[in-house]
């Protein structure tokens, strides 16, 4: 899975994320093509380069999933380390974020 920049040419969302029209993202490049035939991102590397060298905001995409997986993995390992007493604390914090 390759990862490439798109320049956002209009307010958009993708994977449940909302992007800024201006912005520059680094996203999978099968999922920015589909986007820029779409005429929501433009793929171009000089439109990218061009917008961060105008001081666009510069975005790594993550997709929402990719998100939730890696702070349950975070909370599972604090968990581990964590006294006893913080424990239930944090049990209870997972068990909300695993139901979300």
């Amino acid at each position: 899975m390759s990862k490439k920049n798109y320049l956002v040419l209009s307010a958009t969302s993708i994977e449940g994320i909302a992007y800024p029209c201006g912005a520059v993202i680094n996203i999978d490049k099968a999922v920015g093509d589909e986007y820029a035939k779409a005429g929501q991102l433009d793929g171009a590397s000089a439109a990218s380069s061009n917008a961060i060298d105008s001081g666009a905001d510069f975005i790594e995409h993550v997709s929402v999933a990719t998100a939730k997986a890696a702070a349950i993995a975070d909370l599972e390992a604090r968990i581990a380390a964590a006294a006893d007493a913080d424990k239930a604390s944090l049990e209870s914090e997972l068990a909300a974020l695993q139901a979300s």
